[in-house]
């Protein structure tokens, strides 16, 4: 465990928190480098059923990448190459996470702050989120995988706008132009999140994991049904959540998985 990023389960929900208020949460190598164990743990914990990633403080989500870094870098190629690396395989942990992955973005989500936002399932804003992507004011640029997933959603043009011109928007724009797929008031935003995190524990695990990987497998180009795909699906008409699904739709009541 890494002070500063640490995994706390109260299933149905994991929680990937965030703790470094003092940085306003910007992310050391170290903890890039902690997040795909921790990603795992939490995708194999019993009962888990979505993980969250959240800040230990209100207000704060993530401003990016620890720049002090970035400065013992500059002559340290090796460290540089290295750093790169961790970064992007923290993106890539949660975007393979096998359960719906939550980012509860309260507060200000700014460069790399956004990477493993970008890579979640499901992005839940407060009023008082912000984003900014500002690698033109620093001479550099995006991981590509995590470039990817930005335009993925919300397309060139607005990845470009961004990316061009380093602008902060709001919750409200964020929201319009697809940075977020939902926004809640502030004093409304636990409980928003506690709800959500509800409405996916009370629906099959199984159907949701391979909804997942089916969007995911789309993102990425796939166009055609391969018979693994038909294969799983007959497994799935056959298995016990199909079974209770169909109970419950018989006796009118919701199903209990």
């Amino acid at each position: 465990m890494v002070a500063t990023v640490r995994l706390e389960i109260d299933a149905p929900a994991a929680r990937l928190v965030y703790d470094r208020p003092a940085m306003k949460n910007a992310f050391s190598r170290e903890m890039w480098a902690a997040v795909p164990d921790l990603v795992a743990e939490a995708a194999a914990a019993p009962g888990v059923r979505a993980l969250v990633l959240a800040s230990a403080t209100p207000g704060i989500f993530a401003a990016g990448a620890d720049l002090a870094e970035f400065e013992a870098f500059r002559d340290d190629p090796a460290g540089a190459a290295a750093n790169q690396r961790a970064i992007r395989d923290a993106g890539r942990a949660v975007a393979d996470c096998p359960v719906p992955v939550i980012a509860a973005i309260d507060g200000p989500c700014i460069g790399g702050g956004y990477i493993l936002a970008g890579a979640a399932d499901i992005r839940l804003a407060s009023d008082r989120a912000r984003f900014g992507f500002p690698p033109a004011k620093l001479g550099l640029f995006y991981n590509y995988e995590d470039l990817v997933r930005l335009v993925d959603l919300i397309g060139p043009g607005q990845a470009k706008r961004l990316l061009f011109t380093a602008r902060q928007v709001d919750a409200d724009e964020a929201l319009r132009i697809g940075l977020v797929d939902e926004r809640a008031p502030t004093d409304a935003f636990d409980a928003r999140l506690d709800a959500l995190v509800a409405e996916i524990a009370g629906l099959s695990a199984a159907s949701i994991r391979v909804s997942k990987a089916q969007v995911d497998a789309a993102l990425a180009g796939q166009r055609a049904e391969t018979q693994a795909i038909v294969d799983s699906f007959v497994t799935m008409h056959r298995g016990a959540d199909h079974g209770e699904g169909l109970t419950a739709f018989r006796e009118k009541r919701r199903p209990r998985f």
